[in-house]
């Protein structure tokens, strides 16, 4: 018991030390998290285990009872634990996805795909390829979509689908919604580079007009928005909602 409690103490110091370079990749991937549950889960067979071995044993009255109250005792401690452990697992699956469900983010995944469709409209054909896609949803929600296209008005062919407009140069540089951002949620294809003066972005009327509301000295959230990145150079396009 003591091996485990132990294992379970290092695995929560190395969730505290997630900003930490040497430990962050086992957090973000999720071992972690697993680990502390595996931990958890585990206390029930390893304390029947014990208890099954004291039995034999020749012991006092007394150490028969204290081993049957402790065994009580983690028994009840599981019960506590345990829930709580499956719902900060299941939370944390849920927001970030840790390998191997990262996979299904893509590329060319089905979800990918089904994605791709929810959120222009279309299936993708075959000049769409390398297909990215992720949604995180907890109280407001997020989707992330990325594409590679071989016909260069594929890119149009969904700004006019999606009635998007071109976002004015110094609207894009003033605010940090206008860039792709870094996210180690989307296991490395969200890059957060950013593409460049000669990427083309565009926006939803409405979002447009509030950015440049704030540019003129105007209040107000910025509220929900839908961005579409266009890399005419690596025929590659972001394409990201969020909803507030």
């Amino acid at each position: 018991m003591s091996l485990l409690n132990i294992a379970a103490a290092s695995a929560l110091a190395l969730y505290a030390l997630a900003k930490v370079p040497a430990t962050m990749y086992w957090v973000s991937s999720g071992l972690v998290v697993l680990w502390c549950m595996a931990v958890f889960l585990f206390i029930p067979p390893c304390t029947a285990l014990a208890a099954m071995v004291g039995r034999r044993a020749a012991l006092s009255v007394g150490r028969r009872r204290y081993l049957r109250w402790s065994y009580a005792f983690l028994a009840v401690a599981w019960l506590c634990l345990a829930p709580l452990s499956l719902f900060w697992g299941a939370l944390f699956v849920h927001i970030w996805e840790p390998w191997p469900l990262s996979l299904a983010q893509g590329p060319d995944s089905d979800r990918a795909k089904a994605g791709f469709e929810t959120l222009l409209g279309f299936e993708p054909d075959e000049t769409i390829e390398e297909i990215y896609y992720r949604v995180i949803s907890v109280r407001d929600s997020s989707h992330f979509l990325r594409f590679g296209y071989a016909h260069p008005a594929e890119p149009q062919r969904i700004v006019n689908s999606q009635g998007l407009v071109a976002l004015a140069p110094d609207l894009r540089a003033r605010f940090r919604y206008t860039h792709l951002g870094e996210d180690d949620t989307l296991a490395g294809w969200w890059t957060g580079e950013d593409l460049g003066a000669a990427a083309r972005v565009f926006v939803d009327p409405e979002l447009g007009d509030r950015l440049a509301a704030r540019v003129s000295g105007g209040g107000g959230p910025i509220g929900s928005m839908r961005i579409l990145w266009i890399d005419d150079a690596s025929h590659v396009a972001y394409y990201a909602i969020h909803t507030f």
